[in-house]
């Protein structure tokens, strides 16, 4: 099992971000995404909030995806962003896709939502209004986190998932899968995989992790993000590393 690669099912173009970082510090990985995302047609209600961007203290954008899609609008209709907004990501990677649109963004070492919750403009006073930027269907539990808190949180939803059928290889000739959302997993299992139910799966969350257990999953790990850091840590904690370097380095 050691020369089998790492499966990455997350879309592009993250999936081959993944399998390129992984290559470079000798794990072998393929990447077989099982779901796409698409942009969302504009509609007078995302117009509408979009043109309210100044009436927020925070935006959070969820994911590289929400930044792909949700950023041409902001600036399509603010050629100058307003300066008194908090622009948090949730991960790294979607941090340095802000920073390509000039905008200086925040994201936790911690890539989860638990991670993002605890940045300092989240905890700041007076924060009120924040703008969560994210596909359909995600991020409804950091949305009910904030609401706890007293927060009003409004939803900007420009992308969608839909399903791929991919061509999986066979359980046998992978060492692990990197599943980075439940709707991932589902796709997962509508390509077949539930075929690879006794390999390692590693999933950026509890959340994720207990609806990968329910559809049949049995050697699941909880990574500590989504990112390739924490698909680094998770693949480490199962034994599966590059080879060593010179110097005793990774």
């Amino acid at each position: 099992m050691s020369d089998a690669p790492v499966l990455v099912l997350r879309p592009r173009p993250g999936a081959d971000e993944t399998v390129q970082g992984l290559v470079s510090r000798g794990i072998p990985a393929l990447a077989r995404p099982v779901l796409e995302t698409a942009p969302l047609p504009e509609t007078s209600a995302l117009r509408a909030l979009v043109q309210r961007l100044d009436e927020f203290d925070v935006v959070i954008f969820v994911s590289p995806a929400a930044v792909r899609f949700g950023m041409q609008w902001m600036d399509r209709h603010w050629p100058q962003y307003p300066a008194r907004i908090a622009w948090l990501a949730v991960g790294e990677r979607t941090r340095q896709a802000l920073a390509a649109w000039d905008l200086e963004a925040l994201s936790p070492a911690d890539e989860r939502t638990e991670g993002l919750l605890e940045l300092t403009p989240l905890q700041a006073p007076g924060v009120q209004r924040v703008l969560l930027v994210r596909g359909e269907g995600g991020r409804e539990t950091m949305a009910r986190a904030l609401e706890a808190r007293g927060m009003r949180v409004e939803h900007l939803v420009v992308y969608a998932r839909r399903a791929l059928r991919a061509e999986l290889p066979a359980p046998d000739d992978v060492a692990a899968v990197v599943a980075t959302s439940a709707d991932v997993v589902d796709a997962f299992v509508a390509s077949g995989g539930a075929a690879h139910a006794e390999r390692p799966l590693l999933v950026p969350s509890q959340r994720v992790a207990d609806h990968a257990r329910s559809a049949g999953f049995r050697r699941v790990r909880v990574m500590p993000g989504a990112g390739l850091r924490a698909t680094l840590e998770g693949l480490a904690e199962l034994g599966i590393t590059g080879p060593s370097r010179q110097g005793g380095q990774q």
